[in-house]
C-alpha cells in the first residue's frame, strides 16, 4: 500500500497491483475526539459495482474499529470479492497511516532563541478603518448598522488596490451582493463571492480549496452566528470556528452581531469572540435623514492587538437613485457618538475650526477639569500644539494646521 499526503491536507492510499485507491479528505476530530473524514474508495476489480467512479464514499471514522468492520463488509459486498480480498486488513492499514500522519501534523518544537524576529504584521486600510492582513478581525453591531454594505465597500476598495478579496456569505445570495456592488462601484473590480450553507467547520475544506484556486489574499465572512456550528454563546463552538478559520490560511473580517442595549464593546456570545479577534470595530448607526436616503455611521475601535489603536471613523452613507456613496465625516461632530469618543478626539473636534483656550475647550465639552485637558494635550504632541495669540494668551491648535 502506497501512502501519499497532498499539499492541501488530503491523503491517498493505493494498492497499484489490484487498482485499489482510498481518497481521504477533511480529516478532523469530532466532538467526541474521534478522527473522522470523508473517504472515497475506488477499485479496478472485475465485477465490482462501480457507480460514477468510486465504489463507495462517505464519512469514515478512523478511530472506531467497529466502523472499520462495517465498511469492510460493505466494500466486500459491493466489490463482489467473495472473500478473496481482506478488506479489514486494507482498512486497518489505511487507518494506521492516516492516524500516524495526523499525529505528526503541526509545527515541530523549537528553541526560542533560535527563532528569528517576526516582521511587523502587514495592515490593510480602507475608509480609514485598519485591519491586520493576516489575522481575524470583526465588524460588529446591531442588525441595522449597514455592516454588510460596509464590508462590501471595504472589499471593493481593497480589490481596487489589487488585493484578491473573497466574500463568503451565509446570509444572502450572489444576486443581492452583485446589485449592491454595482451600486457602490459601477466598475465592479473582482470580488470572489461564495454562498455557504453549512457551518464553517463543515465548509472549510471547500473554502480552503477556493482560497488557493482563486489566490485570495483576504476574505470577509457574513456572518458569525450563521457560520458557527452551535450557539454563539457556547465557548466550544466559538473555538471550533476559529480553528476552522485558521485553516483558510489567510486573514479576514468576520461580521458579527451585538445586542443593542449592551453590545457596545464586544460581539454577542461567548467572550471568546472578543478574545480571539485581533481587531474589532463597533459599527453604530447614527442619524437618518427624514427621507431615509442619508445615514451616518460611526466605526469605533474596541480592540487592536497589533499596534496603536486607530481613531474612530465617521461615515455618511448616501442612497441616491441606483448609487450608494460612502463619504468621510468627522465622527466627533455626530452627536450620537461624541460622548463615547476618547477625550483627545473630542478636543480635536473643538479646535478644528481654530485655536482655542483650555477654558473654552472645557466649556464646549462640558468638562470641569482643565488640568486633565492640559495633560491630554501634552500627551498627544503629534496632534496638538500650543500657540500664543496677539493678546498673549496661550491657545491649543492642531499640529496639522500649523504645518499647513
Amino acid at each position: 500500500m502506497i501512502f501519499r499526503t497532498a499539499d492541501d491536507g488530503r491523503y491517498s492510499v493505493t494498492d497499484p497491483e489490484i487498482g485499489l485507491e482510498f481518497q481521504i479528505n477533511g480529516v478532523h476530530r469530532d466532538r467526541f475526539g474521534d478522527l473522522v473524514g470523508e473517504m472515497a474508495v475506488a477499485c479496478g476489480i472485475l465485477g465490482a459495482r462501480v457507480i460514477d467512479g468510486p465504489l463507495s464514499a462517505g464519512v469514515f471514522n478512523f478511530s472506531n474499529p467497529r466502523h472499520r468492520d462495517d465498511w469492510a463488509k460493505r466494500l466486500a459486498r459491493l466489490a463482489r470479492t467473495n472473500g478473496k480480498l481482506d478488506w479489514s486488513a486494507k482498512l486497518e492499514e489505511v487507518c494506521r497511516q492516516v492516524i500516524g500522519a495526523e499525529h505528526d501534523t503541526g509545527a515541530p518544537a523549537v528553541i526560542l532563541r533560535n527563532v528569528t524576529a517576526r516582521p511587523a504584521s502587514p495592515m490593510l486600510e480602507a475608509l480609514g478603518l485598519r485591519f491586520p492582513r493576516e489575522q481575524a478581525s470583526s465588524l460588529f453591531g446591531p442588525g441595522d448598522g449597514l455592516k454588510s454594505y460596509l464590508a462590501l465597500k471595504l472589499a471593493d476598495e481593497q480589490a481596487r488596490a489589487g488585493i484578491r478579496v473573497g466574500y463568503f456569505d451565509w446570509e444572502m445570495d450572489q444576486y443581492e451582493h452583485r446589485d449592491r456592488q454595482a451600486r457602490i462601484d459601477p466598475e465592479m473590480p473582482d470580488i470572489v463571492y461564495v454562498r455557504c450553507e453549512r457551518p464553517l467547520v463543515h465548509e472549510v475544506d471547500r473554502l480552503r480549496r477556493i482560497v488557493r484556486r482563486e489566490r485570495l489574499d483576504y476574505v470577509y465572512l457574513d456572518s458569525a452566528a450563521y457560520a458557527t456550528d452551535g450557539k454563539p454563546e457556547n465557548a466550544v463552538s466559538v473555538m471550533a470556528f476559529f480553528r476552522a478559520f485558521r485553516q483558510l490560511g489567510i486573514g479576514g473580517t468576520i461580521i458579527a452581531h451585538s445586542r443593542r442595549e449592551d453590545g457596545e464593546y464586544q460581539p454577542f456570545g461567548s467572550v471568546f469572540w472578543h478574545n480571539s479577534f485581533r481587531a474589532t470595530w463597533h459599527i453604530k448607526r447614527g442619524s437618518t435623514s427624514p427621507d431615509g436616503e442619508v445615514v451616518t455611521l460611526g466605526a469605533l475601535p474596541r480592540k487592536f492587538n497589533l499596534g496603536p489603536c486607530p481613531s474612530a471613523v465617521g461615515l455618511t452613507v448616501r442612497f441616491q437613485g441606483d448609487r450608494v456613496y460612502f463619504d468621510h465625516t468627522d465622527v466627533a461632530t455626530i452627536e450620537e457618538f461624541a460622548e463615547s469618543l476618547p477625550l483627545w478626539q473630542r478636543i480635536r473636534a473643538v479646535v478644528k475650526t481654530g485655536p482655542q483656550t483650555l477654558v473654552t475647550i472645557a466649556g464646549e465639552l462640558n468638562h470641569d477639569n482643565v488640568e486633565s485637558l492640559d495633560r491630554i494635550v501634552r500627551k498627544h504632541k503629534n496632534v496638538f500644539t500650543k500657540v500664543s495669540g496677539k493678546d498673549g494668551i496661550t491657545r491649543i491648535a492642531l499640529v496639522e494646521s500649523r504645518i499647513a
